[in-house]
């Protein structure tokens, strides 16, 4: 018999188990994440706004207090207020809905596959 308490959800918030979007050279990227510059432009999934939706709809996990930039953009646009977005396994941050939609940023297979796993509901 194991004495290992269940998960509950705010563990799960707390403690998310992979990172999504963190793309290097963000003010909020990780250092050993893809570039940006290198993952936009993909082919457009068949399910993109489900997906889209998906991404728009995680909890907020924590707030950093800055604004996020469109650093695609040699006009640098705010995209808005930058946080992190979970669902409990994944997390990603406030910018990365932004980036998908209007440069068709290539997501991560193992996040796809989570979220289409979930029928595109965060939780």
């Amino acid at each position: 018999m194991s004495s290992a308490l269940p998960t509950t959800w705010t563990q799960r918030l707390m403690n998310p188990r992979k990172m999504v979007g963190f793309f290097r050279k963000l003010a909020h990227g990780q250092a050993t994440g893809p570039a940006l510059s290198d993952r936009r432009g993909a082919p457009l999934l068949d399910d993109h706004e489900q997906i889209l939706h998906y991404l728009r709809s995680g909890k907020v996990s924590a707030t950093a207090g800055g604004l996020a930039r469109d650093v695609l953009d040699p006009a640098q646009p705010i995209i808005g207020p930058l946080y992190s977005q979970t669902d409990g396994m994944w997390l990603w941050p406030s910018d990365l809905p932004y980036y998908f939609e209007k440069y068709n940023v290539l997501l991560d297979e193992a996040f796809l596959a989570h979220v289409r796993a979930r029928q595109y509901t965060p939780g």
